[in-house]
Order: structure tokens, then sequence, then C-alpha cells
């Protein structure tokens, strides 16, 4: 996913995916490289417009992933009137690093005719805008994955003025595709901004990495990197131009879609945030919190005891929930929740939920949340220390009649429990 956000609260958030339309065969794997187009008002619910960016006609090759930002000051010198120009950065692979950019909103894109701006051995430039501390004139700043054989896989670091010419500063490896730089202030006890910000480098596999960044050369404050994204959880994209200064992600959910027109999926946007843990500042990321406008209808429990054959069950009537519940531990070998078809399940004595995330337990508690949806799981551990994206293991259409928490191996309590009946983003669905 490039995304971009317009200025001022009202304008809607732009969504550009990149896309494979399918070919003769109707293979939605390996066909042509385009960038789709969404726009929202509130990350929740979507419109879906024509498609952005074209290969061949259009760029010389495929449209590979990039980002996209709004030229405030018109440095590219593309806007006509008062509309901001919109200017996807991406890898046409015919050509390198290029652009596209719209007077329009974005409902129309220009290929700029002396592509590429950035040509070497790599892809996936994110661009974004560098404002150093001590109040001087920014720049532009371009992380963009490279594989030059003398450097082997790392992230290099461009920058620019008037985001057509490009001067390469400096590169960092071993790094994946799909790079990610941002800045965050770390939270304190109170969940507070603290005076202390950090910068976060990232990439495809969901590793990052916490440091500093002088706008041309990060730094990272760690040996090796940090992960928090697991399961079928890849390439990630933050919006640029956030106008409440929220982090929000999206990322590419590899899950296979049969029968549909459409193959794979998005993650739920999620707002990522820095904070201390006994080990460090690590990243943590929970579902946006305008989820909220989709709840239909909320079950709540407190203080059941939980055995081996002896779980808690919650009469449901859904088919799409958010919920949350709070195990303290006890005794037990494994905790968790069954959701029709659908078991999720925290190992206590590994410390980890599904797909090997860990998870230690705080004062003896974990918490868990699901995001349950037709085909696809999204499981936070520990509000937002660990983020899993997984297929469900037996999609189907059925509503889930009963959500049950339950303890094996021993005895655990269900601290509490919040089940959120969801409703679809999309009218006349259920």
């Amino acid at each position: 996913a490039q995304m971009a956000w317009q200025a001022g609260t009202s304008s809607p958030c732009t969504l550009f995916t990149s896309e494979q339309i399918p070919t003769a065969e109707n293979n939605w794997i390996g066909a042509n490289g385009f960038w789709g187009h969404a726009v929202s008002r509130d990350l929740v619910h979507w419109e879906e417009l024509p498609l952005a960016l074209y290969p061949y006609p259009v760029a010389k090759q495929h449209c590979f992933s990039g980002s996209a930002i709004v030229d405030e000051k018109n440095v590219a010198g593309f806007q006509k009137g008062k509309e901001k120009t919109i200017i996807a950065f991406f890898t046409d692979t015919g050509a390198g690093e290029s652009i596209s950019y719209s007077t329009d909103r974005g409902r129309t894109f220009t290929y700029y005719k002396r592509n590429p701006v950035v040509r070497h051995p790599g892809r996936d430039p994110k661009v974004i805008w560098y404002e150093p501390p001590d109040g001087g004139e920014g720049w532009w700043v371009m992380a963009v994955f490279d594989d030059a054989r003398e450097r082997g896989l790392n992230i290099s670091f461009y920058t620019s003025k008037n985001l057509l010419n490009w001067k390469r500063e400096s590169h960092i490896g071993v790094w994946f595709e799909c790079p990610e730089i941002y800045k965050l202030p770390v939270l304190g006890t109170d969940g507070k901004p603290t005076k202390v910000s950090k910068w976060v480098l990232s990439a495809a596999d969901g590793q990052y990495a916490i440091g500093r960044f002088d706008g041309k050369k990060f730094v990272p404050d760690h040996k090796g990197k940090h992960k928090g994204f697991y399961g079928a959880y890849y390439a990630a994209q933050t919006f640029n131009h956030p106008p409440d200064g929220r982090r929000i992600q999206i990322g590419w959910a590899r899950i296979e879609m049969p029968g549909m027109p459409f193959n794979q999926t998005f993650s739920f946007p999620h707002r990522l945030t820095l904070r201390q843990t006994p080990h460090g500042i690590r990243q943590f990321a929970e579902p946006v919190k305008e989820i909220r406008k989709l709840y239909a209808r909320t079950h709540t429990a407190r203080g059941k005891t939980l055995s081996d054959g002896a779980p808690f069950r919650q009469p449901t009537a859904g088919h799409l929930f958010d919920v949350r519940a709070v195990f303290s531990v006890g005794s037990a070998a494994v905790v968790g929740l069954k959701m029709g078809s659908e078991t999720i399940a925290y190992d206590v004595r590994a410390k980890r939920l599904p797909h090997h995330a860990p998870l230690a337990p705080k004062d003896g508690k974990v918490s868990i949340r699901v995001l349950f949806d037709r085909s696809i799981l999204e499981i936070i551990g520990n509000d937002g220390e660990q983020f899993v994206t997984s297929p469900r293991a037996r999609p189907g259409k059925a509503a889930v009649p009963a959500i049950e928490a339950f303890a094996r191996g021993g005895r655990a309590e269900l601290v509490q429990l919040e089940v959120n009946e969801l409703k679809s983003i999309w009218k006349g669905r259920r």
C-alpha cells in the first residue's frame, strides 16, 4: 500500500495499492503491476476509485511499490490552480525510481517525462519530509531498497529539495525490501507523549530498528532488529501527512481468496506507538479507534474461572467481531478463545501466540484481542506488543453462535471479556 493524507481533517485519506490485473488465463498471482486507488474519511469505510497508475501505455513497464506525498510548496512545479499536487513515487521496472503526479486530488496521474528520477539496482521508494531539529530549512528524503553488489541488500537514503533531482547520502544493511522510516514520540506510563522521540526504520518482513536520523543517515540505538508483526503480514506502509499526527499503518495480508474476483487483502488499519518496556523501547500496533463506528452489540463478562472441560461461553449472533480478553494464566498450559470453527490459543509455557509470536505475561496476565472476519484473523497481544495476521483455518459465511474462553492443562481466570459484534463496512452486508 502506498498512502497519502491530504492536508486538513476534512480531506480524505488516499490509499494507493499495488495491484495485479488478471491475464487471459485469469491468473491473479503473476499478472501485470498496476496501482489501485481508494479514499476514505474515517479509515473504515472506503470508496474504490479507478486505477491510478498503468504499466506499458503510461509507465515503461510494471508499476511496483512506492509511496505518495503532497507537494505543499509546489517545489516540483506541477501545481495548477489552488489544488496541491499529489506525487506518487514508484518503481517502474522498465526505468527505475519514477514519479507520476496528479493535480486533481489523485483522480488522474501524469507520468513525468524525465523519469527515472533515481536509477539504481533496487526498488520501493518511500519519500518523506525531514524537518531539522534546529529549525533550519528541511528537505525531502527517499529511503529505498538497494541490492547493489558492492553493498549487499540494504536501504539507501537520498535527499532532494525539489523532488526531481536526488543525491545519494548513505546506506544501511542488511535490510529487506519496501522500507519505511518515520519519527514517533515515546509514550510515558500514562499513555501521553514524553519529550523523547525516536526514529523507526522498518522493512517488508516486519522487522524494525529504533534509532537516530539526521535526514541523511540512520544510526540504530541497538544491535540487531526487533519484530512486532507475524504471520501473513508483509510490506506494510504508513500514511504521509496525517492531520492528527497519528502514525497509521496498513499491511499486505498475503492470504489467498479462492473464488473471489481479487487476490489477497489488507490488514485493518492500525496505529503505531513507541512505549517503554522492561526490554527497552518497543513499537506497538493497535487497531485504529475508528473501528468503534462498526460496533453493533457489545457483550461483557468478568471474573470467570476456566479449567479443562469448563470454558466460559458467551452467546453471540454475528459474523464479524472485535473481541478483547484478559486472562490470568494461573496453572494453565494454554488459554485462548474459540470463535466458531477457529481457535486462537496462547501457549503459556512457550510464551507465544499463533505463528510463534513471542508474548510474555505481565503480572501473570495476558491480553488477547482478535479482529474476526470471514477469511482473516488479526490477533493483537498485550495491547499491541505483538500483531499477528492469519488466514481463517476454515473460512465460512455461517454466523458464530458463541465465543468461548478456555483453559487447558490447569486452571486460569478470565479477568475480562468484551465481545463487540461488528457491522460490515459495505452497505447491505452483515
